[in-house]
């Protein structure tokens, strides 16, 4: 039986450094890319249409139909002139986001890069969401005011009615 030695320096000629070797992604790290993959497609969406409604398309006038917020619904559409530009940064992060997840396997082993760039993937759908909620806030609100507005209506419709029926106004 012989045995072999080895030195140092060919322990290190041998070896590979830490952060080129793949390991798995963590779970909770996974599902936050995931996440923010989601978050960067709805506001890449939400930038290429929402302009190009044609009650959102021009400047100006608020719709009959929005009650509440217009002017913070435009800013959150129009981005004070900033939308083609953020679209497009929008665009290329979700590029990249497909790209990443293509190449760790759906986010799921990587290089230590890989692990910072579904890190980052997660934060930047994070930030990105920010307009698309900030526009659905305003829209729900005024379908509260909307609902409220018809509520009342019906109420005091049917007070009125009844009160017709009964004989207490006088028609």
């Amino acid at each position: 039986m012989g045995t072999t030695a080895f030195t140092l320096r060919d322990l290190v000629d041998q070896s590979v450094a830490h952060q080129s070797l793949p390991a798995p992604i963590d779970g909770r790290l996974r599902r936050l890319a995931w996440i923010g993959a989601a978050f960067l497609l709805v506001a890449s969406g939400y930038l290429a249409l929402a302009p190009r409604l044609p009650m959102l398309a021009e400047h100006g006038e608020r719709p009959p139909a929005v009650l509440v917020g217009w002017g913070v619904l435009e800013r959150a559409i129009h981005l004070d002139g900033h939308a083609p530009t953020v679209l497009a940064a929008g665009v290329a992060s979700l590029a990249a986001a497909v790209s990443l997840a293509v190449i760790t396997r759906g986010f799921t082993i990587g290089r230590l890069w890989s692990h910072v760039g579904s890190l980052l993937v997660g934060l930047a759908g994070l930030v990105a969401i920010l307009p698309p909620a900030v526009a659905l806030a305003i829209i729900l609100a005024n379908v509260v005011a909307w609902f409220v507005i018809a509520v009342v209506a019906f109420a005091l419709g049917s007070a009125l009615l009844v009160g017709l029926v009964s004989g207490a106004v006088d028609g």
